[in-house]
């Protein structure tokens, strides 16, 4: 680990809690958009096409997978299959099932509230539901690392095997969010590779005027490529099975396209952190970057609470009355989000249960 990048307080790489900072805020930002911007403009969906909500979409869970894989190497030498099975169940698993109970209480609650029966075998019907469908991105997580663990074990790695396994998934049709599953394995894998190999390393060895070069490439070619991203790309609409499109060939093209400004996307950001971390040095921009890490370091319980806000709150509110104030939005539900994930992360139970820790 390169030390440059190292809390000496709290010895965490503040490089990864950087990226992790400013995915969050893409993901609060995005909902915000979605959520936010008046009931008209959430029932015809017209977020598709904000060019903000693009700018995005395109990159911000791609980014998150990226440092998820990458970090996940770190940990897989470290421990037997076992336990990291056994760590990804609670890190993972656990906090999703938890949720899920909670998201049930809320719909009980609002059906009482609203004079509705309770009909528990519907309840009971809807918690395995939620369970499976939401919090997708930490399920995306524990598939792709259960394939890790199998590929390690039985064919040692095999670039050959995960490229097999990732070309077999475009024949698998869309049911229960595996195409959201299918769009992260790439970027999942790929960042476990990378650390696997230390490219880095190699990487780091180039001279400045060659980084400089690539991130400007990268920069650009991101900005082209967004001019061509319209409703098809996103995830969420076209999805990625193959057959899913009577066009097999346009189906086809969607799915790369979506990979490479993702990845073309995530690799300019990544490199711009890095820059930041390692020269700039204005006081203002220093503050900005210790603040960004703190929120990283608690984005897996911003994810999870904005959601939440977004949905019971937020979206509730903006069908009333609509602020259309994206950024103040944005803010209020980090805050928000933050505050309840430090209470959580200081309650043993809480901590375990609701946001996977130990």
């Amino acid at each position: 680990m390169n030390k440059i990048y190292v809390n000496k307080y709290t010895n965490r790489n503040i490089l990864f809690d950087f990226i992790k900072g400013i995915a969050i805020i893409f993901v609060v930002a995005g909902h915000s958009i979605q959520y936010g911007s008046g009931y008209i403009f959430l029932k015809y969906e017209s977020y598709f096409y904000n060019i903000a909500f693009k700018l995005i979409y395109s990159v911000h869970m791609p980014l998150f997978m990226l440092i998820s894989g990458y970090l996940f190497y770190q940990t897989f030498y470290k421990s037997d299959k076992i336990i990291i099975l056994y760590n990804r169940i609670m890190k993972l698993l656990v906090p999703i099932f938890t949720w899920a109970f909670f998201t049930i209480l809320i719909k009980i609650t609002e059906n009482l509230a609203n004079g509705i029966d309770v009909n528990y075998k519907e309840i009971i019907t809807l918690y395995l539901k939620t369970s499976l469908l939401h919090l997708w991105f930490l399920w995306s997580i524990f598939y792709c690392s259960i394939i890790i663990i199998l590929v390690n074990h039985y064919f040692n790695d095999s670039i050959i095997a995960y490229i097999y396994i990732g070309f077999s998934m475009l024949f698998i049709p869309d049911a229960f969010n595996t195409h959201l599953y299918k769009y992260m394995y790439p970027y999942f894998i790929g960042a476990y590779l990378w650390n696997k190999y230390d490219i880095k390393s190699k990487m780091a060895n180039m001279k400045l005027i060659i980084k400089t070069a690539t991130f400007l490439a990268l920069f650009l070619c991101y900005i082209i490529l967004i001019q061509f991203y319209d409703y098809d790309s996103y995830i969420y609409t076209s999805k990625i099975f193959l057959f899913s499109n009577p066009n097999f060939m346009y189906q086809l093209g969607i799915d790369i396209f979506r990979w490479m400004i993702g990845i073309i996307g995530c690799s300019w950001i990544i490199i711009l952190c890095i820059f930041l971390i390692n020269k700039v040095n204005l006081y203002i921009a220093r503050v900005a970057i210790k603040i960004i890490s703190f929120i990283g370091k608690h984005s897996l319980g911003i994810y999870i609470i904005s959601e939440y806000i977004n949905i019971y709150i937020l979206k509730k509110i903006n069908k009333i009355c609509c602020f259309n104030i994206i950024i103040i939005e944005t803010i209020i539900i980090i805050i928000c989000s933050l505050i309840i994930s430090i209470i959580l992360n200081k309650i043993k139970f809480t901590r375990i249960y609701l946001l996977g820790g130990r």
